[in-house]
């Protein structure tokens, strides 16, 4: 396994064995996509996996391209005692109004960070395809980097 998304969180970033967990995880070389969490639109408000660094947070925006107002975003409770102040989400992708289907027959409207990782861990596993497993390493950090990052994005 390469890639593993995680459409789950709290704000509980004490959670011992949960963090020890992701750690492990993240140690051995398995790229963690998970959901930053719906309590925006109020900085601080990051869930934990997401909110760790060697995690890819995922957010939520709207069709007008801003960010979703559910959102959670601002600096990650891990960093701020240390004074880094690492602003997350990472990634942001279309996360309000996605069409998904119902338990019964049809379709049905869904909104949440939740629905936005996935797609972003798809996009991930599609990437680790075609990498190298020698520069698999770099792919996390090419996400993040600030120059990627669409400019149209309103973090308002």
């Amino acid at each position: 396994m390469d890639v593993l998304n995680l459409s789950i969180g709290g704000p509980d970033y004490l959670d011992l064995p949960f963090v020890e967990k992701v750690w492990e995880i993240t140690a051995n070389n398995i790229i963690m996509v998970s959901a930053i969490g719906n309590d925006g639109p109020l900085y601080g408000t990051l869930n934990n996996p997401a909110d760790q660094s060697d995690v890819i947070g995922v957010g939520g925006i709207d069709y007008s391209d801003h960010i979703a107002s559910f959102s959670s975003r601002g600096m990650s409770t891990w960093e701020i005692p240390h004074g880094y102040g690492r602003v997350k989400p990472d990634v942001v992708a279309y996360g309000r109004e996605i069409m998904g289907s119902k338990i019964s027959t049809g379709c049905k409207q869904l909104s949440g960070t939740s629905v936005a990782s996935p797609v972003v861990a798809g996009v991930v596993c599609l990437l680790v395809s075609i990498i190298p497993e020698k520069y698999a390493c770099l792919l996390v950090s090419f996400l993040r980097t600030e120059e990627r990052r669409f400019p149209i994005i309103q973090l308002k």
